[in-house]
Parts: structure tokens; C-alpha cells; sequence
């Protein structure tokens, strides 16, 4: 088992904040009371929703993608939906490709 030293773990911890690195943690290992946030991201079936700090559901889970943090009332999110997109060349194969729908 490989251990390591406080410094060690607090240089990790800053370069993934510096990196912006989110961490999904199932809900029994989670306490809502401590996020900052006023709107929580959940995944549920591959799919984004928000919850309040009351762990009450905003929205349904429906997005595929989420960008950025609601931290006061007058900041905003991204969110995406994917969608699929494909045409026919006339000297190639077709195209296919997944695209996001981006919103705030």
C-alpha cells in the first residue's frame, strides 16, 4: 500500500483545482451540506440534473454535458445536449459526428 506524506497530498490537491478536475461520489458517500454550490450537478443514467442545497431536484436529469459552478444568484451554467449529425458526400464515404447543443 503506497502512502504519502501531507505536503505530497496538498500539492496533488492544488494542481487539480489549478486543472479543474470535478469528482462524481455516489450520494451515501456525499454530504450536500457541505457544497458551496447553490445548484448541485447529479448524474443519473449518463445524464446531468441539478439539486438545490435542500437536495431537492431543479431539474430533471437531462443534459449530456455541464460547464462552470452556481455559486451566487447571478451566475450562470452551460449545459449541452448531444445530438447526432450526418450527411452524404458525393465522392466519399458519409459523414457522421455527435455535436452538443450548448445553452445558459
Amino acid at each position: 500500500m503506497m502512502t504519502f506524506d501531507e505536503g505530497t497530498l496538498l500539492a496533488a490537491r492544488a494542481q487539480l483545482i489549478e486543472d479543474e478536475i470535478s469528482f462524481i461520489v455516489p450520494a451515501d458517500q456525499y454530504d450536500i451540506s457541505e457544497d458551496y454550490r447553490l445548484l448541485i450537478p447529479y448524474l443519473k443514467h449518463d445524464k446531468f440534473g441539478f439539486l438545490n442545497k435542500n437536495a431537492e431536484y431543479v431539474t430533471d436529469a437531462i443534459y449530456d454535458r455541464i460547464n462552470g459552478n452556481i455559486l451566487s444568484d447571478s451566475d450562470l451554467i452551460k449545459v449541452g445536449i448531444d445530438y447526432a449529425l450526418g450527411y452524404n458526400r458525393k465522392n466519399s464515404d458519409p459523414w457522421t459526428g455527435i455535436r452538443t447543443q450548448w445553452d445558459y
